[in-house]
């Protein structure tokens, strides 16, 4: 609560003229005043704030128009003169003289704030001369006053009234005076900080004292909260404190002023911070006359900033600013060297924690606020904490001592210097007795380490606990200190904090022997002996125990050793090697021992885990692979299931999944991956053990293993193998190790686990080929290589091969077999992981493949092993193509058998003939040499030619053409057949082209208009065609047909027709001529019957002619074409001519 020296800390308002009509208005005018916030434009260029004003009123009088610059508390800033003159006789004959008076005392003290106020009753203007202007008392006012203050002369009516008008004039009033007000009380503020200022810069001189100026600038402090700036006034006393902590550094390192020397004397009571019991009026005034302690002068400083911040709202900053406050007074009290009884500081900074908790208690829970000042009252609950065991020591109060005669007076003269308040009550009852102090403590010690773990402070909290735990162990409570340690123990060894570790394993030993926790003693005493950070003598002390309780005959104890014994590298002593059943597999172990003692063990051992079964193994149980052209193929990719692969930890791995999702239309709406294993992943680290195993063993742990027996580990790196029999296949892992002493047992667990592969070899087959290619008509070698896997094959049996159609095989090693299409192959008794080949011999038949360069057969391959065939797919490569072609020769016809090789093998030809096989009367007469052989290969083709005879008849021709073929390093022959058809051969009409220039031109020129001259002429008068469609063909870059270029041509009795087509060269040079088309042309249908049964009768339609019906005799001709020439003289020019 404010005293009530700062409540009367307001502006002051003086009133003269009647006072009995101010007080009829001063209730009105005090409570009206504030009700409003005004504008205040303040000086210096600082921003413009908005306040609440009130004030006090006091009767005007010399003494109050002092002009005192020393104090800002008591000064009028606005004087006024107050009248209820009813007309102006009365304020001729008395109220001008005693305005006159006012006003000049006012200019005598050179005051220009002032303010008259005339109060009117309700009828005062309609008494008023209505016929003389500005006859009414304010006008007069206004008139014997200076005309530039009319603004300072303000009516009021009658304010008993309760009407518009009234209110409106008492609001206007209020207003004014508002404004006035501010104005004037700036205007002292402004002179008053010109003072302060000029009083601080003289604060070098000897004559200065910080207990007169400080004063000075709380008032200014004070007059800033009335106003309801409280920011501003907490920048005052920061100011403030900012300075005197200035001059106590500038003390120590030079001459101590005389005034900082009343700060000096000697502390006798050490209350703690308590607001706002702390700013009183009494302290306030023994800083005014310097007779206030460091301490009491630090509290009152921090009490008026904490009831600032409090008015602020910002609660959780005196909570921020409390640490510093606390560290800076001790600091500030060690540098001054002041003396304070022992503990005395300890019970000051104890009882001003708690004030200050209680004070952020206030603050409502689950707000934002209360989150922000979480962090700081942790802290301040941990600084009470420390101060209550420091007084503790000092008073003989922990556990297991006993309190002297000197420290039962020591508390006494503590308590005594404490104070009365709610904290003081609080450590006076902790310091009372053992028990009152240990439950304070562990009150305190519970409330700081909860609240670092609520604000996420782990490590702050962890060394609270470890503290705790020491005072645990004073209290013989190992149990409960064992549980903090080992809760420190995993933030330090999760954040590789070495030596604190290894303290706290120290501690953790000590707490196990007391608990008499012989497994958990003998994993700490592991820890310790492979700890390099723990001094030498430790190790070595822990390192025999350990191996005394390992060497006795007592109950077996399990425990981890993944800090005593590190595994460099793990791996199979033959990596490339792939284990079967029954095989012995060994792996190689490097060990480096951390202990500093040899220790002897009985055996070691690698516990081997089945990760997959056999049956999900990636392994067919019979394989056969060839290439595209039937070769074997191999994947030459590291393999998942590879022999030894070292993987990461089981617990560390993620497993991922893809997941694709489709919209309705079946685009793509998102992919996701999918964490199978998240539970396991992200599960909390803080609540896996630190002290023991890290992973639990699996079940069956060791039923099947690797073991290697009487081994000694030196200290240092350690080569061991390990070794076993496999007896049933599948994916095993190892990921855990034991190492077995008498009575020890150490379990280590390898970061990166081995896994290596049993599998059970099935038999395999294949058919390799022994050539780069295979061949389509040639005999070829390939060979069935038979691997037998981990079984052996004690009986003979045999093969089946079973070839597709087209495709024969034979055994290569006779020659007396015919070629089949199945073929079987005895199989002799094989060993375990032996190979036998068996060569055969492959044939497959050339047959023509229209746009194909290879012919695909498939082989299935019977095994005595499986009941499902392996199939083979063998692709051959033809040695050649094949291909006709008719030429036609006015009516005579020739056929042409083309063949191209198309590998780099040569073929010889011999012995072309080509025949009829249908009963059409047509003879083929050959035009080839018959004793003539040729050869074929991919850079040379060859062509045969012969002449068709042809009857009256021509139907359809199917003829085969046959030649005899052999590589030419090869002895046997094979024949070679290709059939074709020839239809549609006979020549019905020939057209033949000319062209000339016309009449009047001697040549053919570039852009003149030739004549082209066609003739068409029926050669098979029996052909029943009616009409032919002609259309004029040309290339548009030479020529440009002029007129119709088609036309129809009405097939009668003649047989030739004749055409003219007017035609543009468009270029000179040697131009071929435009091509004729001939087509049949079915006229339209008119019938109305049939166009229900041909939907199209109803159009005419062409139809091509076949090759070979129409010759164009023309075809290959040019012309020779001049270019055109320029206008002028005839030039000569040469003949054209027809080529």
């Amino acid at each position: 609560m404010a005293s009530m020296e700062e409540r009367g800390r307001k502006p002051v308002i003086t009133y003269a003229g009647e006072p009995q009509v101010f007080r009829l208005l001063q209730n009105s005018l005090v409570h009206g005043l504030p009700q409003e916030e005004v504008e205040w434009r303040r000086s210096y260029g600082r921003p413009p704030r908005h306040v609440t004003l009130e004030a006090t009123f006091e009767p005007c009088s010399e003494a109050t128009l002092t002009d005192d610059m020393s104090t800002l508390v008591r000064r009028p800033c606005l004087h006024t003169f107050w009248t209820d003159c009813p007309d102006n006789e009365t304020y001729k004959s008395s109220t001008r003289d005693s305005l006159q008076s006012w006003l000049a005392m006012l200019r005598q003290h050179n005051v220009v704030d002032w303010l008259v106020v005339v109060v009117e009753a309700a009828d005062a203007r309609s008494k008023a001369n209505k016929l003389l202007p500005r006859s009414s008392v304010l006008d007069k006012v206004k008139a014997d006053i200076n005309s530039k203050h009319g603004d300072r002369c303000v009516t009021l009516l009658d304010p008993s009234k309760t009407d518009a008008r009234s209110a409106g004039s008492l609001h206007n009033l209020l207003t004014k005076l508002r404004h006035f007000l501010l104005i004037g009380f700036n205007r002292v503020l402004v002179r008053f900080e010109d003072a302060m200022r000029s009083q601080r810069e003289k604060r070098t001189s000897s004559n200065w004292s910080f207990g007169a100026y400080f004063p000075l600038q709380e008032e200014l402090a004070f007059v800033f909260q009335q106003l309801g700036l409280c920011d501003e006034a907490l920048v005052q006393y920061d100011e403030l404190d900012a300075l005197f902590t200035q001059f106590i550094l500038n003390s120590c390192a030079g001459e101590t002023p005389r005034w900082l020397e009343a700060f000096s004397q000697p502390v006798t009571e050490w209350h703690g911070l308590s607001v706002p019991a702390s700013c009183s009026d009494a302290v306030r005034d023994a800083i005014r006359n310097q007779s206030v302690s460091l301490l009491a002068f630090r509290n009152y400083l921090y009490a008026r900033q904490c009831v600032l911040l409090q008015a602020l709202d910002r609660t959780a900053e005196i909570a921020q600013r409390t640490l510093n406050f606390l560290f800076n007074t001790i600091n500030e009290l060690r540098l001054m060297q002041l003396e304070i009884q022992p503990g005395g500081l300890a019970c000051w900074a104890f009882g001003t924690c708690m004030n200050v908790l209680d004070i952020c208690s206030e603050i409502p829970a689950d707000t934002a606020a209360q989150e922000a000042v979480g962090v700081y009252t942790a802290s301040l609950y941990d600084q009470a904490r420390l101060k209550l065991y420091g007084l503790g020591e000092l008073c003989g109060l922990l556990p297991g001592e006993r309190s002297s005669s000197a420290q039962l007076h020591l508390m006494v003269t503590l308590s005594a210097g404490m104070g009365d308040s709610p904290a003081a009550d609080k450590l006076k009852d902790a310091l009372s007795s053992h028990d009152a102090f240990q439950n304070c403590y562990l009150e305190l010690s519970e409330l700081a380490m909860g609240t670092y773990k609520h604000m996420g402070r782990l490590r702050s909290a962890r060394l609270v606990g470890r503290q705790l735990a020491t005072f645990h162990l004073r209290l013989g409570q190992a149990a409960h200190a064992a549980s903090l340690l080992t809760d420190a123990l995993k933030t330090y060894q999760e954040e590789g904090w070495g030596q604190l570790t290894a303290q706290l394993l120290l501690q953790l030993a000590q707490c196990y022997q007391i608990m008499d926790d012989h497994q958990r003693y003998t994993q700490t005493c592991a820890m310790i002996a492979g700890r390099e950070d723990v001094a030498q003598e430790a190790r070595l002390q822990y390192a025999k125990q350990l191996v005394d309780i390992a060497s006795t005959k007592q109950t077996r104890v399990v425990t981890s050793g993944d800090d005593l014994l590190l595994v460099r590298a793990v791996r199979l002593s033959e990596p490339d090697r792939e284990p079967f059943p029954g095989a012995r597999v060994e792996v190689v172990l490097d060990v480096e021992s951390r202990l500093p003692v040899p220790l002897r063990l009985q055996s070691c051992h690698a516990d081997v885990q089945l990760a997959e079964p056999p049956e999900q193994l990636s392994r067919n149980t019979s394989s056969a692979s060839t290439s595209s052209s039937g070769s074997s193929r191999r994947d030459t990719g590291q393999r998942p299931d590879s022999p030894a692969a070292l993987l990461g930890p089981a617990d560390d791995r993620l497993q991922l999944e893809e997941n694709i999702e489709y919209k309705q239309d079946k685009s793509l709406s998102a992919a996701t991956l999918i964490c199978r294993n998240m539970l396991r992943v992200l599960r909390r680290k803080d609540s896996q053990p630190s002290v023991g195993r890290r992973g639990q063993l699996p079940a069956g742990a060791f039923d099947v293993s690797l073991e290697q027996r009487d081994v000694t580990l030196q200290p240092g790196t350690n080569r061991l193998t390990l070794a076993g029999q496999m007896e049933s296949p599948g994916s095993f892992v190892v990921q855990h190790l034991q190492f077995r002493c008498t009575s020890l047992d150490l379990m280590v667990e390898l970061d990166r686990a081995l896994r290596f592969t049993v599998k059970s070899s099935p038999h395999k087959v294949s058919l390799n080929k022994a050539e780069p290619d295979l061949l389509a008509g040639t005999v070829q070698q390939m060979t069935v290589a038979v691997a037998c896997g981990s079984e052996p094959m004690t009986q003979a049996s045999r093969l089946r091969l079973q070839c597709s159609r087209g495709l024969t095989v034979r055994r290569s090693d006779t020659t007396a077999d015919q070629w089949v299409e199945q073929l079987e192959l005895p199989l002799p008794p094989l060993a375990a992981f032996q190979t036998v080949t068996l060569p055969v011999s492959v044939l497959s038949q050339l047959a023509h493949v229209k746009d194909g360069v290879s012919l695909l057969h498939k082989v299935n391959i019977f095994c005595p092993w499986s009941s499902l065939p392996v199939e083979a797919e063998l692709y051959f490569l033809l040695p050649f193509s094949v291909n006709f072609r008719l030429h036609t020769a006015q009516v005579r016809k020739f056929v042409q058998v083309m063949m191209h090789g198309l590998n780099t093998t040569a073929f010889e030809l011999t012995q072309p003939s080509a025949v009829v096989i249908n009963d059409a009367p047509v003879t083929l007469t050959s035009l080839n040499a018959n004793a003539e052989s040729v050869v074929v290969c991919s850079d040379r083709s060859v062509s045969y030619l012969w002449e068709m005879g042809l009857d009256e008849a021509t139907p359809p021709v199917r003829a085969q053409f046959c030649v005899d073929y052999r590589a030419v390093d090869a002895d046997s022959k094979q024949r070679f057949k290709f059939d074709f058809t020839v239809a549609d051969y006979r020549t019905l009409f020939s057209v033949t082209c000319r062209m000339e220039p016309l009449k009047g031109a001697e040549f053919c020129r570039s852009g003149s208009i030739c004549q082209l001259h066609v003739t068409v002429t029926q050669e098979d008068s029996c052909a029943d065609l009616r009409a032919v469609m002609y259309e004029v063909l040309a290339d548009q870059n030479m020529w440009a047909v002029c007129g119709r270029s088609s036309g129809v041509l009405n097939m009668g009795p003649d047989t030739r027709h004749s055409l003219q087509l007017e035609v543009m060269p468009l270029t000179g040079g040697f131009l071929p001529l435009p091509t004729v088309r001939l087509s049949r042309y079915i006229p339209a249908n008119k019938e109305p019957a049939n166009r229900l049964l041909n939907a199209g009768s109803g159009l005419p339609r062409l139809e091509p002619f076949a090759v070979g019906q129409v010759y164009s005799a023309s075809r290959g001709q040019q012309v020779h074409v001049l270019a055109a020439t320029a206008p002028g003289p005839a030039s000569s020019a040469t003949d054209s001519s027809l080529t």
